[in-house]
């Protein structure tokens, strides 16, 4: 290759080279929505901070405000900050995070795992935090555009004038799909890319010339140091220097001299650099007063983030815990991603991240072996290319192939670790935490690999056929993420950054629902594109659906009814927020209606289909149409989007309105996957509207027209729900203001330890309506004074608000009812009820019984017993009955009466009979006690009845411990005047709740007589 040639690639197509990965990137920028990169989020925070504060965080509470990434080093964070912080991100528009405020979650996000809701703000021109978050992805794809062009001179150290080799692994580098897709997010990754393509670059210096100037060993030296100043990961590069010199060192005369003065230049530099991060973080957050000096010192370095496993184990080690701790700040993937395998499924893993980037949720539109197969022969061609390489006994190319497998290995020293001590294959195959660290030697691998294994005339086609599979997989990679992520929604959080309607209004609507504007046009096809522009200046309490009817000027009656609900479901109204600016666009096929004119007329309908009053009256007419004849459908057509569905397998989601025309006159339903037929709910004679409900089935759906199937399938991907109340222990039926029914609960266990962090507990609810408010939930762990020693107030299975729930729903709720460290032992019993959020007095639901309020608003839930037992309770070799007895009660023998004292005082007109209980077996029953003084006929004279083990303290039999006895000392009142001839003492214990008696051996009625008063 000449000079000439090697300019000529290195002025003008290098360039060409870094300006369409440049230009590829920003697409990338604008496709993938923000915060759907990992960790992506909590980047962005940890810029902010440092933008707006001008330093990392210098305390716990800072640290989380500041993402769970703010105790990481902050090179990265801190150059993005400096580049993006002139931007003024105080807002409007603003962010919509998913879980703050909670009626978010009403919004179909689309996808699992969203942070962001992913609205209009999010498109160009960008405007406060939304600029800031994407110049810093612009940052991000400067500095990837950097590794790239390091790599193409790193090529040309190694292979020299070969410019076009360098040029096709610059080239192949650029356009994989990982790489494009983290050079395209805010992500460390990107510094630590530029930073190890420099180190690399240095190392092949050395390697090429032993005997390099100390300068380049100084340079190695910064560049360790700003690297472990962007990514604790990168502490692994010394090791690579080390080995290198080690290696160099055995053709010096002085050996060891030539390792240890340039180890010392570069280690000087590379300390002098991280120790003024080390430094900070240890005067900020060491914890030297409760782990003692060198735990103290090293837990604040070694736990980082807490988000891998191994971390916990570091953290649970120096703190001395051998179960997780709760410092830690641990973001784990869903369980549907965290996937437990060998080593075979580690690799395989790890490959598809190098090629291709998946979507939670959504499959990719083509089958992944069209691209995994192409590529793992590509690499077994690369290695065959290599084993050629090897076979030319060229001492130069096996040196370069071990410096390159050196530098890949050194940064797969990690995740291995990671996935030896965990067996996680999701958490630690993580393709990014290879490629970037390693990205030019794995270029060089593949590529050149590739050279070598054709003939020096294909050369050129290998290294131009691999750089084209990369772009190829990366265009395929864009199309996948342009049909996957969903769209924007249609709304804005600053009102001056909506279109202007083209037919401005005002008109309030009653709950906070105010009328901008519309727009309308009339397509080709038919279809009536009706653009409603709507301001939120209030909450609304309920989901509106809107309807919009088309009345001829000859007829009272509408000749179409549209109804359908906001962005077709995805954003209702419960969800918009003050100074929300929603353009909601509605497609209405018109055909099949006669030559005329129409009003088109507006009204907002309730759950219960009554019209929304607002200041211009329920109905609102827009404008006049003046149509001409339309055809009559021929056939079963499906609608979506305004266009009729041909090839595509359309899916429908919660909410969404479904458009069928047909042939007038004709009946048209759906059947969904369970058989169960669907009629529609509006349209015209030619126009069938169906509504997706909450509970619909996922699954395929098919038109039937006139009971026969019209071939017309489509998808329904709705959320998936309970309806059928399981199995539990125990059956309440609870009855919380006709709104939600607490049907029952399990509660595991009713012994607890003392000193437990908590009591489990799973709540079984059911709504009964629609539900206006967010109800929380409260938990008391309340003793026999009432007093509360536990519990705490939350939403129901943390994440799930009450407004969320549909009629009929079934949620299973467990947790643990946390317990304080200082309740004392005893009985205790847990209160359960709700209240709105919003009520600031926090005023419990009514409890309703036969529809009238019970004066109640809680329940009791046990009782359960923590720590030992009562002081009524003792062993049996303790007690001494003046009446010893060995009666067993129950079948089995559950509870045995082992004796029992009388005594009676006269003056107190009372009989106190003491009874001593020994429990055999465990019982789930409270029984009750009862003692009756009955006269010679049998008649009842004086009786007292109560819980058995209701002495000082109530001790319920469910709660007894085999071998232990409970004295139980009942008190009875005696007859105001007894007759002068003996009665009979009698006992039983009995169920309350259906009166039922526990057995007693030879005794029909169950019960057991104890002797006669006054004693013979």
């Amino acid at each position: 290759m000449t000079t000439n040639n090697a300019k000529i690639v290195t002025t003008i197509f290098l360039p060409l080279l870094i300006f369409s990965y440049s230009f590829l990137a920003i697409i990338f920028t604008t496709v993938i929505p923000l915060s759907k990169a990992p960790d992506e989020y909590v980047h962005y925070l940890y810029i902010r901070f440092i933008a707006d504060n001008g330093r990392p965080p210098i305390n716990l509470d800072e640290q989380q405000a500041a993402g769970y990434k703010s105790d990481q080093p902050p090179l990265y964070h801190a150059l993005v900050a400096l580049l993006t912080g002139g931007i003024d991100t105080s807002g409007p528009p603003s962010f919509k995070f998913t879980w703050e405020p909670h009626s978010r979650q009403l919004i179909d996000i689309g996808l699992p795992r969203a942070i962001l809701v992913r609205t209009a703000d999010e498109t160009w021109p960008y405007q406060s935090g939304f600029l800031a978050w994407f110049a810093g992805r612009w940052v991000s794809v400067g500095l990837s555009g950097l590794v790239i062009l390091i790599t193409y001179f790193i090529v040309l150290e190694i292979f020299p004038h070969q410019p076009w080799l360098a040029l096709a692994t610059a080239g192949t580098l650029a356009f994989l799909p990982r790489f494009i897709f983290t050079g395209s997010v805010l992500s460390d990754e990107n510094l630590v890319g530029v930073g190890m393509a420099l180190f690399f670059w240095a190392i092949v210096r050395i390697v090429k010339y032993p005997n390099c100037r100390l300068r380049w060993y100084a340079l190695v030296g910064v560049l360790i140091g700003l690297l472990i100043l962007t990514k604790y990961s990168t502490i692994f590069v010394p090791f690579e220097l080390f080995i290198v010199l080690l290696w160099l060192a055995k053709k010096q005369p002085h050996p060891i001299r030539y390792v240890w003065v340039r180890l010392t230049v570069a280690g000087v530099l590379a300390v002098s650099i991280v120790s003024v991060w080390f430094g900070f973080i240890v005067w900020h957050f060491n914890r030297i007063q409760d782990m003692g000096i060198i735990r103290g010192i090293l837990y604040p370095i070694l736990v980082g983030d807490g988000s891998f496993r191994i971390q916990v184990i570091i953290s649970n080690y120096l703190s001395g815990k051998s179960g997780p701790t709760n410092e830690l700040k641990v973001i784990s993937e869903p369980s549907s991603v965290v996937t437990e395998g060998g080593w075979l499924d580690w690799f395989h893993f790890l490959f598809e991240q190098f090629w291709h980037i998946s979507i939670f949720g959504i499959e990719p539109p083509f089958p992944l072996g069209i691209i995994l197969l192409p590529a793992l022969l590509l690499c077994v061609l690369a290695t065959f290319g290599w084993w050629r390489r090897w076979q030319r006994n060229d001492g130069r190319q096996r040196m370069w192939l071990a410096v390159l497998l050196l530098h890949v290995a050194i940064f797969t020293i990690i995740p291995l670790i990671n996935f030896v001590m965990t067996q996680q294959i999701y958490d630690t195959a993580q393709a990014r935490h290879i490629l970037f660290p390693a990205g030019s030697a794995l270029g060089i691998l593949l590529v050149a690999g590739v050279a070598g294994a054709t003939s020096p005339r294909w050369q050129p086609v290998a290294m131009l056929g691999t750089m084209s599979f990369a772009l190829i997989l990366s265009l395929a990679q864009l199309y996948y993420f342009y049909i996957g992520f969903p769209a924007p929604l249609p709304v804005r959080t600053e009102p001056n950054l909506a279109a202007a309607p083209a037919l401005p209004l005002s008109i309030d609507f009653d709950d906070g629902l105010h009328l901008q504007g519309f727009d309308w046009q009339l397509s080709k096809q038919n279809v009536l594109a009706l653009n409603l522009y709507w301001l939120a200046t209030a909450l609304s309490r309920q989901d509106y659906r809107t309807e919009i009817t088309l009345q001829p000027s000859s007829s009272a009656e509408p000749a179409l009814r549209w109804i359908s609900q906001p962005a077709q479901g995805r954003f209702p109204t419960r969800a918009w927020e003050v100074g929300d600016s929603i353009q909601d666009r509605l497609d209405i096929p018109l055909t099949g209606l006669a030559a005329g004119t129409y009003t088109v007329n507006l009204r907002l309908l309730d759950w219960n289909d009554e019209p929304l009053p607002s200041a211009q009256g329920n109905k609102i007419p827009l404008t006049r149409l003046q149509l001409a004849e339309s055809s009559t459908p021929a056939a079963v057509t499906l609608w979506q989007t305004g266009e009729p569905v041909t090839n595509a397998w359309p899916t429908y989601r919660y909410r969404a309105t479904i458009p069928v025309t047909t042939p007038p006159g004709q009946t048209v339903t759906l059947v969904g996957p369970d058989g169960q037929p669907f009629s529609p709910i509006a349209g015209s004679d030619a126009l069938r509207l169906f509504m997706v409900d909450y509970d619909w089935p996922s699954g395929v759906y098919e038109l039937d027209r006139n009971g026969s199937p019209t071939g017309v399938q489509f998808e329904v991907a709705n959320f998936d729900r309970n309806f059928t109340p399981p199995e539990m222990d125990h059956v309440l039926n609870a009855n919380f203001n006709d709104e939600v029914m607490l049907l029952g609960y399990d509660l595991p266990t009713r012994r607890i330890e003392s000193g437990s962090d908590g009591i489990p507990l799973v709540l079984y609810w059911q709504s009964l309506n629609r539900i206006e408010n967010n109800y929380i939930i409260f938990d008391r762990l309340l003793d026999e004074t009432q007093q509360p020693w536990g519990g705490y107030d939350r939403l129901p299975k943390e994440t799930y608000p009450t407004y969320l729930w549909v009629p009929g729903e079934v949620i299973a709720d467990g947790f643990a009812v946390p317990v304080d460290p200082a309740a004392p032992d005893g009985i205790y019993t847990i209160d359960i009820g709700l209240y709105p959020q919003s009520d600031t007095q926090a005023v419990p639901l009514p409890l309703l019984q036969d529809g009238l309020p019970s004066g109640k608003n809680s329940v009791r839930l046990g009782p359960l017993k923590i720590g030992r037992s009562p002081a009524q309770s003792q062993a049996a070799a303790e007690i001494d009955p003046q009446t010893p007895l060995r009666l067993d009660l129950g079948d089995p023998p559950v509870i045995r009466l082992s004796g029992y004292s009388l005594t009676s005082v006269a003056d107190s007109g009372t009989m106190s009979v003491t009874l001593y209980w020994e429990s055999l077996a465990p019982t789930p029953v409270d029984w009750s006690i009862f003692v009756h003084l009955r006269d010679q006929a049998g008649n009842i004279v004086a009786q007292k009845d109560g819980p058995a083990g209701g002495g000082p303290t109530v001790y319920p039999t469910s709660l007894w411990d085999a071998g232990e006895v409970i004295i139980d000392e009942i008190v009875m009142p005696l007859p105001d005047d007894p007759a002068l001839d003996q009665y009979t003492l009698v006992v039983g214990l009995y169920n309350l709740a259906d009166f039922s008696r526990l057995t007693v051996p030879d005794s029909p009625n169950n019960e057991i007589i104890l002797t006669t008063w006054p004693p013979s």
